[in-house]
C-alpha cells in the first residue's frame, strides 16, 4: 500500500498539486466569507435551601432541584423571554455586528429589490435566530447558559441579559406568588373591615332609634357577627403579614438561591482554537486532497504503466499510452475521476472554512467518499456489522439512558442514529441505503451481488418468502390504517421498526457466511456487553451515588436484549462445546452481562434467560453435558425447594434470588411490581376489547386503542398509540391475518431451526442455532412484556438469528437436497441427505 501511494503521487503529481491548491483557495475564500463565531458561557448555581422555604412558606413542601430547574429552562427558551433579550440588548440596531460579507451583500440586494422587513418581522427573525444560538445545560445544581454569535461583545451582552433574567426569575417567581397571596389576603381583610364598619354604623343608628323610642334594641346577632369578624380580621392580618414577610425573605435571600459562579466574559479566542490549530487543520485538508486526488486518478484512470516508465524501461514510447482497467478490462474513468476530485477538493475547502480548526471536519468529505466507495465494492456484511456494533454500543436518547442524569461520550453519536433524521432514524436510513445498494448491485451488469456476497447456499425459499410477506403485510396495514382514518405520522412511528426487521433479515441472509462469520458477531456482542457494563458501573458509583440519586436503571430498556443474548451465548457455548474456547468466552461474557443486568434492573431479563434455557434443554440432543446437568438438577431439587420455601417471605440478601422470582410470579400487593402488573393487566384487557371489534383484519397502523377501563399507564403508551404488550397490540393492529403475515417468518425460522439442529453434527453450529432460537424467544418475550417491537437493536439481533438459521438449514440439508451445501463431507454422505433420499433401511 505504501508503494502504491508513492507511485500514485509520482505519476499524478500535477493532479495532487491542483487538488491541494484548489482546497487551499476555497478554504481561504470560505474563511473570509464566514467569519468567526464567539461563544460566551455563564454558570449559575441554583439551590433551594430548606430553611428559606420553611421561613417563607411554612406549610408548603420544599421543591426539588428538578422541579425548580425545569420551569427555568422553559422560561429561557420562551418567546416572551427571547423577545425581551432582543429588546434589552438593542439587537435590532446591532444585529449587523460580525455578520459575514456575503450575508451583508444578500441583505443589501434584498433591500434594493424587495421591500424592507417591517420591525415586527425583523424582531421575529432575530428571536428565531437567538433561539438557535442559545444553549442551556443543567448539571446537578448548575445551570450553564451560553450564546454563540458573530460579535464577541454581542455574545457577552446576550449572555448577561439571559443570566439577569434567570436571577430575576428566581427572585420574582415565588416572591410574586407570595405577594399575590398577600394581596388577596389584604383584599379580604379590607372587605371584612368594610363589613365591620357598615355593621357598626347600622348598630349605632339602631341604638339611637331605640334610645329615642325608650326601648331595648335587639343587637345580639350583630354583636356576635362583629366578634366573629374581629377574629377573622385578626387571622387575615397574621396570614397576610406572613405572606409579606415570606416574599421579603425570598427577595433578600435571592443571592443564596441563584449565585452566578462564572459571569460571562469576552472570550480570548473564537470557536475552533487559535491560529495554530487552524493552520494545522488547513494543512491536513490540503494534504488529504492532494493524496486523495492522486489515488482517485490512479484507481480509476485505467493506467497501469506511466509513459516515462515504458520509455525508460523498454525504449518503446508508443506503448506509453496503453491503458487497462483497474478491475478487469473496463474503460478508463480518468476524466470522471478528475471531475470528482475537483468537487471533493472544493467541498473540502468549504468544510475547512466552516470547521474553524476542527481537524475531523477538514478530512470528512474524503473519508465519506472513501467510505461510500468501500461500501460499494466490499461485501455487504462489513457495513452491516458496523451498524450492529453501533447498535449495541451507542446510547438511545429516547430510551432515557442513565436515567437522564448523565450523558456518556457515546450519547452525541447515539442522537444521530437513534433520533429522527427524515421520517426515519439514522439506523433505519442506513438499512434503507444498504437495501438500495444491494438492488443497484443486482441490476449492474459488471458487478453482480454474488461477486461480493455469499449468495451460494441461500436460505430456504419458504423462509425468504415469509420475510418478504412480513414487509408486504406491514405496508398493507399502513395503507389500510391511513385510508381508514388513521394518522400517518402516528403510523410512521408505529410501523418503522416492524418494517426494518424483514429488511435487515433479508440483508443478513444474503450478507453473512456461516460459520465463518460467527466469530466477528461474537466479538460485537462481547464489545457491547463489556462497554455497557463498564459505563453503567461508572455512572452508578461516580455520578449517581455522589449526587444522592439511586436511579431505577442505568442503560436503556432495549439494552436488555444485549445482556440476555450474551448470557445465553456464553451458557450455550459451554453446553454444546465445553472446551477451552467456550470457557474463556463464558469467563468474559458472564460477569459483565450479570453486572449489566444487575444495574439495569429489569425483571424481564431473568424471565428471558430462564425461558430460553428451558427451551435449550428441551430441544438440544442428549449429550454428556445435558446428562450431567439433568442429574445435578435432580439431586439438588430438594435443596432448591427448601431454599425457596425458606426465603419466600424473607428480605435477607441471602434470599435475593428468591425475592426476584417472587416479584415476577407473586409480588406483594403493596409492592411496585404488583401495581405494575395490575396496570398491564388493565391495558391488556383494553387491547383485547379493542381487538374484538376488528378480529380478522384489525384497524391498521395510525390508530389508537380506546380505554374501556381507565389505566395509569395510558399516558405511557402515548395514549393508546402503542401497547406495552406488543403481541396483543399487533393483534389489534392487524387482526389474525395481519399478525400472521407480519410474524410468520419467526415461526418458519423456529421450524427450520429444529430441523437443522437435528441434522447438525458440529457443536458450534448447534450452539449457533440454539442462540438464534434464544434470540427469537427473547424478542417475543420482550414484545409480550414491554414494547419489544419498538427496538431497532432487536431488529439487528433477529435478523442475524434468521440468517443463521436459514444458512445452516441449507448447509445441512434441512430443506432440500438441491440447496444443500457441505464443507467437510461429500454430498452423498447419508447424514447430509434429506430423509426421502435415504434407503428404506436407513430411514
Amino acid at each position: 500500500m505504501r508503494q502504491f501511494l508513492r507511485v500514485a503521487l509520482l505519476r499524478h503529481r500535477w493532479t495532487a498539486f491542483l487538488a491541494g491548491a484548489l482546497t487551499l483557495l476555497v478554504a481561504q475564500v470560505a474563511a473570509t466569507a464566514f467569519p468567526e463565531t464567539w461563544r460566551v458561557q455563564a454558570d449559575v448555581y441554583v439551590a433551594e435551601p430548606a430553611i428559606v422555604h420553611r421561613l417563607a412558606n411554612p406549610f408548603a413542601s420544599v421543591p426539588s432541584t428538578k422541579d425548580v430547574l425545569q420551569p427555568l429552562i422553559e422560561l429561557l427558551y420562551a418567546d416572551e423571554h427571547l423577545t425581551k433579550l432582543v429588546k434589552n440588548t438593542a439587537l435590532v440596531d446591532r444585529w449587523k455586528e460580525g455578520r459575514a460579507w456575503p450575508l451583508l451583500l444578500k441583505d443589501s440586494l434584498q433591500e434594493r429589490f424587495r421591500a424592507p422587513l417591517s420591525d415586527r418581522d425583523q424582531l421575529a427573525a432575530l428571536v428565531a435566530m437567538l433561539e438557535k444560538r442559545l444553549e442551556v445545560e443543567v448539571d446537578g445544581h448548575h445551570v450553564r447558559i451560553a450564546v454563540k454569535w458573530g460579535s464577541p461583545q454581542l455574545a457577552v451582552d446576550l449572555t448577561h441579559a439571559a443570566v439577569r433574567t434567570l436571577v430575576e426569575q428566581r427572585e420574582t417567581s415565588e416572591g410574586r406568588a407570595l405577594d399575590a397571596a398577600a394581596k388577596g389576603l389584604d383584599e379580604q381583610l379590607a372587605g371584612v373591615r368594610g363589613e365591620m364598619k357598615s355593621r357598626l354604623e347600622r348598630l349605632d343608628a339602631e341604638l339611637t332609634r331605640a334610645r329615642y323610642d325608650r326601648r331595648w334594641a335587639a343587637i345580639d346577632a350583630d354583636r356576635d357577627q362583629l366578634f366573629r369578624d374581629q377574629q377573622r380580621a385578626a387571622d387575615l392580618i397574621v396570614r397576610a403579614e406572613e405572606k409579606h414577610l415570606g416574599a421579603e425573605i425570598i427577595r433578600r435571600v435571592t443571592p443564596l438561591r441563584a449565585l452566578v459562579v462564572k459571569p460571562p466574559v469576552q472570550p480570548k479566542e473564537p470557536l475552533g482554537g487559535g491560529p495554530l490549530a487552524r493552520l494545522v487543520c488547513l494543512l491536513l485538508a490540503v494534504l488529504t486532497s492532494a493524496l486523495g486526488g492522486a489515488v482517485a486518478v490512479a484507481l480509476f484512470g485505467g493506467e497501469i504503466c506511466a509513459g516515462f516508465q515504458v520509455r525508460d524501461g523498454l525504449g518503446i514510447p508508443v506503448l506509453g499510452s496503453a491503458r487497462i482497467g483497474w478491475i478487469g478490462y473496463r474503460q478508463s474513468l480518468k476524466w470522471q475521476a478528475l471531475v470528482a476530485v475537483g468537487l471533493l477538493a472544493t467541498v473540502t475547502g468549504v468544510t475547512v472554512g466552516l470547521a474553524k480548526g476542527n481537524p475531523a471536519l477538514a478530512v470528512l468529505p474524503w473519508f465519506v467518499a472513501a467510505g461510500l466507495y468501500a461500501v460499494w465494492v466490499l461485501p455487504l456484511k462489513y457495513p452491516l456489522m458496523g451498524l450492529m456494533l453501533l447498535a449495541v454500543t451507542l446510547d438511545d436518547p429516547q430510551d432515557r439512558p442513565y436515567f437522564n442524569l448523565w450523558q456518556s461520550p457515546l450519547y452525541p453519536v447515539g442522537k444521530l442514529f437513534f433520533k429522527n433524521v427524515a421520517w426515519f432514524t439514522g439506523f433505519e436510513l442506513s438499512l434503507l441505503f444498504l437495501s438500495a445498494l444491494s438492488l443497484l448491485r443486482w441490476f449492474r451488469p459488471s458487478l453482480r451481488p454474488q461477486d461480493v456476497d455469499p449468495f451460494v447456499g441461500a436460505p430456504p425459499k419458504p423462509l425468504r418468502y415469509a420475510v418478504g410477506l412480513s414487509a408486504v403485510s406491514v405496508g398493507v396495514l399502513v395503507v389500510s390504517g391511513v385510508l381508514g382514518g388513521g394518522n400517518f405520522r402516528d403510523a410512521l412511528w408505529q410501523f418503522r421498526v416492524l418494517l426494518m426487521m424483514p429488511i435487515a433479515a433479508t440483508l443478513a441472509m444474503h450478507a453473512f457466511d456461516f460459520p465463518k462469520d460467527f466469530k466477528p458477531l461474537l466479538w460485537i456482542l462481547l464489545i457491547g456487553t463489556v462497554l455497557k457494563s463498564l459505563l453503567g458501573t461508572y455512572f452508578i458509583y461516580r455520578i449517581a451515588l455522589p449526587m444522592g440519586e439511586l436511579p431505577a436503571h442505568t442503560t436503556g430498556h432495549n439494552d436488555t436484549m444485549i445482556f440476555v443474548t450474551a448470557t445465553v451465548a456464553a451458557v450455550v457455548l459451554l453446553w454444546e462445546y465445553p472446551k477451552a474456547l467456550s470457557v474463556r468466552a463464558a469467563a468474559i461474557l458472564l460477569p459483565f452481562a450479570a453486572n449489566a443486568m444487575r444495574l439495569n434492573d429489569r425483571r424481564i431479563a431473568y424471565v428471558d434467560i430462564a425461558v430460553v434455557l428451558i427451551f435449550v434443554y428441551l430441544i438440544s440432543p442428549w449429550h454428556q453435558v445435558k446428562r450431567f446437568a439433568t442429574r445435578a438438577f435432580v439431586f439438588s431439587l430438594p435443596a432448591l425447594l427448601l431454599y425457596m420455601a425458606a426465603g419466600w417471605n424473607s428480605s435477607s440478601g441471602v434470599f435475593k434470588p428468591v425475592a426476584k422470582i417472587r416479584s415476577i410470579v407473586a409480588p406483594a400487593e403493596s409492592s411496585e411490581e404488583n401495581s405494575s402488573n395490575v396496570e398491564r393487566d388493565i391495558e391488556n384487557y383494553n387491547l383485547l376489547k379493542n381487538w374484538e371489534q376488528h378480529p380478522l383484519f384489525g384497524r391498521g397502523f395510525g390508530h389508537a386503542f380506546s380505554e374501556f377501563v381507565p389505566s395509569n399507564d395510558f399516558a405511557q403508551s402515548n395514549y393508546g398509540r402503542v401497547g406495552h404488550n406488543s403481541v396483543l397490540w399487533l393483534l389489534w393492529i392487524g387482526g389474525i391475518v395481519g399478525l400472521t403475515g407480519v410474524w410468520l417468518y419467526l415461526g418458519i425460522a423456529a421450524f427450520f431451526c429444529a430441523r437443522a439442529l437435528a441434522r447438525s453434527h458440529r457443536p458450534l453450529n448447534r450452539a449457533a442455532l440454539l442462540v438464534s432460537l434464544g434470540i427469537l424467544l427473547t424478542y417475543l418475550l420482550q414484545a409480550f412484556g414491554d414494547m419489544g417491537t419498538q427496538s431497532i437493536q432487536m431488529a439487528f439481533f433477529v435478523s442475524v438469528a434468521v440468517a443463521t438459521i436459514g444458512r445452516l438449514a441449507t448447509q445441512v440439508g434441512a430443506w432440500s437436497y438441491a440447496e444443500a451445501v457441505t464443507e467437510d463431507r461429500e454430498i452423498t454422505d447419508p447424514e447430509t441427505l434429506p430423509l426421502h433420499h435415504l434407503p428404506s433401511t436407513l430411514r
